[in-house]
């Protein structure tokens, strides 16, 4: 009698330690999962696009990435943390922001690198931060307070510099 007395409380207890884990577990939180607070708005040019692949390492943020064709239309490309780049008509651009649903979008570079009517469009609902400054080390900076991300200037003047050598070495 009292085996099953003692069987039965041990079962009542599995069973309520189960419940409310299964009522407090959550498939959206925890290690992994990542809040998509920033959104990088970029253009597809070097020291831009070396900027934003730095910042998604460090902080798993999505990229829209803006890239003019050779006649002069833009195509937009999304890329999540972990995942290939994906083509989004240009017409879905804002919806493609919508769906993310950043509380910010930070735009890596001037109007000369990232068209100005897709600034324009995600101004109208969101949150817009600039960094235009024609120093990347200064742009590189600002991100990574932004993003407090401490090492962001130093890796991005790391590649940078690689960059520069492995150019010059192919002139030679």
């Amino acid at each position: 009698m009292k085996k099953s007395i003692l069987g039965l409380v041990v079962v009542l207890l599995i069973a309520s330690v189960s419940s409310v884990s299964a009522l407090t577990w959550n498939p959206f939180k925890g290690a992994g999962r990542v809040k998509n607070s920033d959104l990088l708005l970029v253009g597809n040019v070097v020291p831009a696009r070396l900027l934003a692949d730095l910042a998604q390492w460090y902080t798993k943020q999505p990229i829209l990435l803006v890239s003019p064709d050779a006649d002069g239309e833009s195509r937009v490309y999304y890329a999540p943390a972990a995942s290939r780049a994906t083509a989004v008509e240009k017409e879905k651009f804002l919806e493609v922001v919508d769906f993310i649903n950043p509380n910010r979008v930070i735009v890596i570079g001037g109007e000369d690198i990232v068209d100005k009517e897709f600034v324009s469009l995600v101004s109208e609902k969101y949150k817009v931060l600039v960094l235009d400054s024609g120093n990347w080390g200064n742009n590189a900076s600002a991100l990574g307070e932004l993003l407090d991300v401490a090492p962001l200037r130093s890796k991005f003047d790391e590649f940078m510099m690689n960059l520069k050598k492995v150019s010059e070495n192919q002139k030679k």
